[in-house]
């Protein structure tokens, strides 16, 4: 009877570690599938229902890449009577660009681009109907009065962005000396 005793009361002991066993892996099971419950409605959260802000977030972080590092000076002649006169200059404005997936009217954006800038209407339209790319450079050198005009609009899908150049009062006056050849058959 007593080998019975003890078989029973080793079989109670393997039950009731078993069920003990049972209940801790249920209750891990159960919070890991609480933790990707609560990962899966913060990813929704952050996809769905914050689009918005964060596509916008993204697309204010563009970077001009073509700033120069430093700024240029401006360079002189002298007169005879050693007055100065501009040689070379830096102007400063505006760049603009264009994400094409943005852009509700694209006839409009050309007409207010047109008529403060240079720009060609071909390559305006070639650029804008990308429908995959969210990145294009339409005009560049555009002046601080239109460039302000052209913000004050707030066009959708169209960014300014600062930007300097060197400009030459003087035309063709020294070019070679100067190093200025010319930007794109000006």
């Amino acid at each position: 009877m007593n080998r019975k005793n003890t078989l029973q009361s080793t079989l109670h002991k393997i039950q009731k570690e078993d069920s003990s066993f049972g209940g801790r892996f249920f209750t891990v099971v159960f919070f890991i599938v609480l933790i990707g419950v609560i990962i899966i409605i913060q990813l929704f959260r952050l996809q769905i229902v914050f689009k918005k802000q964060y596509t916008q977030k993204a697309e204010n972080q563009y970077l001009d890449t073509t700033a120069a590092p430093f700024e240029r000076g401006t360079i002189y002649f002298t007169k005879k009577d050693n007055t100065l006169i501009s040689a070379a200059t830096v102007s400063t404005g505006y760049k603009a660009a264009i994400n094409p997936t943005l852009v509700r009217d694209k006839d409009v954006l050309y007409e207010i681009l047109k008529s403060h800038t240079l720009l060609d209407k071909e390559d305006f339209y070639k650029r804008i109907d990308k429908k995959n790319d969210t990145y294009e450079e339409l005009a560049y050198r555009i002046s601080l009065e239109d460039g302000e005009v052209i913000k004050n609009k707030k066009i959708q899908g169209l960014t300014l962005y600062p930007e300097s150049w060197r400009a030459y009062p003087g035309n063709k006056l020294a070019s070679q000396v100067l190093g200025f050849v010319g930007y794109k058959e000006n």
